[in-house]
């Protein structure tokens, strides 16, 4: 992912890309080791809900907050 400069938003440039489902009572930090030890290497998360853009989850707060808007749009 690559930020675009005219207009801020994050662009896919290549590179390996992970589904990956978790439960939602896990906490973050449990989440990003899991995606290390599955990965094999340290990872950056993003977020999408389905009608907005993806951004990059800094904290378990940003993805808290996204599922809280993507509960609400459902």
């Amino acid at each position: 992912m690559d930020q675009h400069k005219t207009d801020d938003n994050l662009r896919y440039i290549g590179g390996l890309t992970r589904v990956l489902a978790a439960d939602a009572s896990i906490s973050f930090a449990e989440l990003m080791v899991k995606l290390t030890k599955f990965c094999g290497y340290s990872v950056d998360l993003r977020c999408q809900l389905s009608n907005e853009g993806v951004q990059n989850a800094d904290s378990g707060g940003d993805c808290e907050k996204k599922e809280d808007e993507d509960d609400f749009h459902r």
